[in-house]
C-alpha cells in the first residue's frame, strides 16, 4: 500500500505529462488521453516516428 502510494504521484504525472506531449504534437484530445494511459508505448512511438522523418535521406553517391 505504501509503495502504490509513493509510485502513484510520478506515475500519473508521466501520464499528464505525455498526454499533454502527444496534444501538442497535433493528436486528437483522444489519442493524447490513449497516449497518457499507455506512456511508454507513446515513447516508443515517438522515438521511431522521430528517427524516421529526422534520417536524411541522401541519394546514393555515383562511383567515379
Amino acid at each position: 500500500m505504501v509503495v502504490v502510494a509513493l509510485l502513484a504521484p510520478p506515475v500519473l504525472g508521466l501520464m499528464v505529462c505525455t498526454g499533454q506531449g502527444e496534444r501538442r504534437r497535433g493528436s486528437r484530445a483522444v489519442t493524447a488521453v490513449a497516449a497518457g494511459l499507455f506512456f511508454p508505448l507513446a515513447w516508443v512511438a515517438w522515438y521511431v516516428r522521430d528517427e524516421y522523418h529526422l534520417a536524411p535521406v541522401r541519394a546514393p553517391s555515383p562511383e567515379l
